[in-house]
This record gives structure tokens, sequence and C-alpha cells, in this order.
């Protein structure tokens, strides 16, 4: 009896916490954008996780006289020398086929051959979350100024060991069709660093974020950072108030600083020639970029959800600072570059302070991915067997490519 008690008990915690975590998902509608079948793939091997999703699209394309195009994210903690930090990236290409014939001297066409013209094109952006910051203000600036205001700690979150786990769910489309939405959840050994992926066959809402189904939300949270019974400091770990010197040190743990504040630093950054940067966003809340075919980049909200320790919760606001990413090879711009292949690449430096004073718990999401470029006119509506073919082959090149 006891037993079938616990297991009832079980049960209902079990759906308690996956209603709650499913709760905010609801299916949305976006003009332009298409259903996807994502196909996932993931790793959890010595604290070392990672995950795929390619996602073809069906039946058209978010591009205009394009019959497919591929979506695909992928995330790492490690490579082949070991921990890394954490990088997520975006990578989107469409595919078209072109039929032609040429007539090789006959009138009647009999000796005419067949030919295919291939045109492939490829967006790729990254973000990837370097490192944790504590820090007091004392330059007047608000947010973390680096060189300026005194750090108090930090987290190196390449010197971190992560945990994987996966979660989906059916919805059902604005068309009648069902699609799956993934959740994949990364925490550090210790939970104080923890990131939730959301990717979606097809448009969602996400609370008040709307995705599309070329974007993938990130909630980056940071937890109990101040407990240092949970985040101990690292053993030799020595720094300075004023540079990051000790890339070795995982953690100072934290400090006993009164007023102190946390930021987190990180990098997002393309490897196309072809597309700037957009930054004329007034509020500083996203870097964009555009081409004739897919608008694509990294956004945030500008307000992080914070909670203090009597478990009280606000927002508060986010504080954004973008710089030249070859400044700030102490952060990890060396390894921006590696993880691009060291080929041409833009990069921008980004910090994200967070105005509250030692927050127990705090959350922000920023998004990446792509939409539709498409002002008007509908997107191409069917799909050769030839072109569906060859868009699976690209993306397998592709996931390997990224995986070697």
């Amino acid at each position: 009896m006891k037993i079938l008690l616990c297991l009832i008990l079980l049960l209902i915690a079990t759906y308690s916490t996956n209603g709650k975590r499913w709760d905010k998902i609801k299916s949305n509608s976006l003009e332009h954008d298409v259903f996807r079948s994502y196909k996932i793939r993931t790793s959890n091997f010595s604290g070392c996780p990672s995950f795929s999703a390619n996602g073809v699209s069906i039946d058209k394309s978010i591009v205009k006289d394009v019959k497919v195009d591929t979506s695909m994210f992928n995330f790492q903690t490690c490579n082949k020398l070991g921990t890394q930090f954490p990088n997520y990236f975006f990578n989107f290409f469409s595919l078209e086929v072109n039929n032609n014939s040429t007539n090789n001297g006959s009138s009647d066409g009999s000796n005419s051959e067949d030919y295919h013209d291939i045109d492939i094109s490829k967006i790729s952006v990254g973000y990837m979350p370097t490192f944790i910051i504590e820090y007091a203000e004392n330059n007047n600036v608000d947010g973390f100024q680096y060189g300026g205001d005194e750090i108090l700690g930090y987290i190196n979150l390449s010197k971190q060991k992560y945990s994987l786990t996966k979660d989906q769910v059916q919805l059902e489309g604005n068309n009648g069709k069902n699609f799956t939405v993934y959740r994949f959840d990364v925490a550090t050994e210790n939970n104080v660093f923890q990131m939730a992926f959301y990717i979606s066959g097809a448009p969602i809402n996400v609370g008040d974020v709307k995705l599309s189904a070329e974007q993938s939300k990130v909630d980056v949270s940071i937890i109990n950072y101040y407990n240092e019974s949970i985040n101990v400091r690292s053993k030799n770990c020595l720094f300075d108030s004023k540079l990051i010197k000790n890339l070795n040190c995982a953690s100072t743990g934290p400090s006993n600083n009164t007023q102190s504040r946390l930021a987190i630093t990180s990098f997002f950054a393309t490897k196309s020639k072809t597309i700037d940067f957009d930054e004329k966003n007034k509020n500083d809340s996203k870097i964009q970029l555009k081409n004739e075919e897919i608008s694509a980049g990294f956004s945030w909200v500008t307000e992080a959800s914070v909670t203090d320790n009597k478990g009280v919760t606000t927002n508060v606001k986010v504080i954004s600072n973008t710089s030249d990413f070859s400044k700030f090879t102490d952060f990890g711009a060396l390894m921006i570059k590696e993880s691009f292949r060291n080929g041409f690449f833009q990069s921008k430096f980004i910090i994200h302070s967070f105005d509250s004073i030692r927050p127990n718990n705090l959350t922000h999401d920023p998004v990446l991915g792509g939409e539709s470029s498409l002002d008007s006119s509908s997107t191409s509506s069917s799909s050769s067997s030839l072109t569906i073919l060859l868009s699976f082959i690209v993306s397998l090149s592709l996931t390997i490519s990224l995986l070697i």
C-alpha cells in the first residue's frame, strides 16, 4: 500500500512539473513561416553534453522562389581538446534546383540533355556565453564595465561539467496538423548556471516571446550564486579586481560585498562576409543580420526575472553593452574564432548586466535564429524529390562538419 501511495505521489509530482514546464507554450502563426520536421541528436558523454536539431521545411520555404530550406541548431560544451565555453550555433541554408536543357545541334531537340543548376545559400551565426561576473558599480556608468568596475568574483563557464536532459510536447498548428516543441535543459554540476533551449517545428509563443520555426529561445539562469556551499571557490584561484587573468580558475566563489551585482559575458558571431551587423535598434536589444532571404541574429528581452532571498520575484532592467570582440581575449575571444573553424567571421562581445543587488535567482531569455525577410508575396509551395534529397544530403554534410 505504501509503495502504491508513493507511486501515485510521484506521478502527481511529475505531471505537475511537466504541466508547469509547458504551460507558457502556445501555438502561434506567422505569415511567411513554415512547418519543419526536426531530427534530434543528443549526447551526454562525460560531463560534455551536446545536441543538434536539423529541421527541413515542409511543403514550402521561407525564402521567396525557393522550394525547400533547412534550419539547424547545434550546441556543444566540449571540443577535441576537452571542455570549452558552451556554444550554440544556428545555420540556415536554402537550396534551389533549376531544371535546364541543352540542344546539341538537332532541330527536333532529340539530342538535348537535361541538367540541374543547384544554388545553395547559407547563413551561420553563433552565441557563446563565457563568464558570470560578480561586480561592484564604482564608475557611475550603468552595467559592468571591464576595466572600470570592480570585479568581486566570477565563474568561468569553460571550466564546468554539464548535464543535459530533453523533453518534448505535441501541439496543434493553425493548419490543424500536429508539430513538436523540444526543450533541452543544460546545467552545471552545481546547478548555478542553467540554460533551457526551446526549438519548435512551427511558430509558437513562449510566454510573451514569439518564435518562428527557425528561432530558438534560451532561458539563461543563475541560481544560488551567493551560496558559498554551492558555488564553492576553486583551489589556488587568485584574481585581480580589474582584470580576468587566471583562465584556469573555475570559480572564485561569491564575495560578501552587500552591494554586488551580476553580469554575463558572451560573444555573438557570424561567418558571412556579405551580411553586416545592424545595430540601429535604440534600446540595444538585438544584433541583426539581414539579406534578401532571411533576417537572422541574436536578440534579448530588456528585463530579467529576479528572485531575492525572501522569495519575492520581480522584473529588473537588463543593461547591455556591445563591443568589438578582438579586445576581449580574456573572456574567450579566441575560442569563438576557433568555433568558426578560424575562417573569416565578424563578432561582437556582449555584456548583459542585471540591475539587482545580490539576486538569489535570475533568468533572462535571448533568442537565436532567423525568420523570413519576405514583405509580401507567398513562398513556393511544392518540393521536388530531388530538391528534398539534396537538402537532406547537404544537411547531413553540415551536421557532420559541425561534429568533427
